[in-house]
């Protein structure tokens, strides 16, 4: 309240409500901005996370081939993301966590046949199970250059998906 007095004195009263925007202001470019367009034609860019999500999933199909692991498991929860405390590394994922009891298996083993899988990509220097069967991965500085080039080449275009348009 105090600081909506200050702002206030020093800018004068607040202009009214637009009734079209229900008292809420936009800035013009809002109501001409262009409508994004994805480029179907060319290979949608992924993003570090989402080719990690890639190689994870060929672990699991690898060790699905040798038996270790059931196939049809659903994989739909499995995450891919940075791990809350960079000190653990630079990707972390929960599929271990997620896949072991619909697999009938222990998180940790499981996690530790997903880890011997992982740690034989040439991006990853170093793949550990942590707590009850998360699993967390640094990657090599390549790994990282490889992804400043993407950004570089595909600019704006960095990241979008065709995911979902039907």
């Amino acid at each position: 309240m105090i600081a909506a007095a200050r702002w206030r004195r020093a800018h004068g009263p607040a202009p009214p409500a637009d009734p079209a925007t229900r008292g809420f202001s936009r800035p013009p470019s809002c109501d001409r901005a262009p409508p994004i367009v994805f480029d179907t034609d060319r290979p949608s860019s992924v993003n570090l996370f989402s080719r990690f999500s890639d190689h994870i999933g060929a672990a699991l199909d690898a060790l699905a081939a040798k038996g270790a692991l059931p196939t049809g498991l659903d994989r739909s929860a499995i995450s891919v993301e940075p791990p809350r405390d960079p000190a653990h590394g630079d990707v972390a994922t929960n599929a271990a966590m997620v896949l072991a009891k619909p697999a009938g298996m222990n998180p940790r083993a499981l996690a530790e046949l997903l880890v011997a899988e992982l740690a034989a990509l040439d991006e990853v220097t170093e793949a550990t199970v942590a707590g009850p069967g998360f699993i967390n991965l640094r990657l090599a500085n390549d790994s990282w250059r490889a992804e400043l080039a993407l950004i570089h080449r595909d600019g704006s275009d960095y990241g979008r998906s065709a995911m979902g348009q039907g």
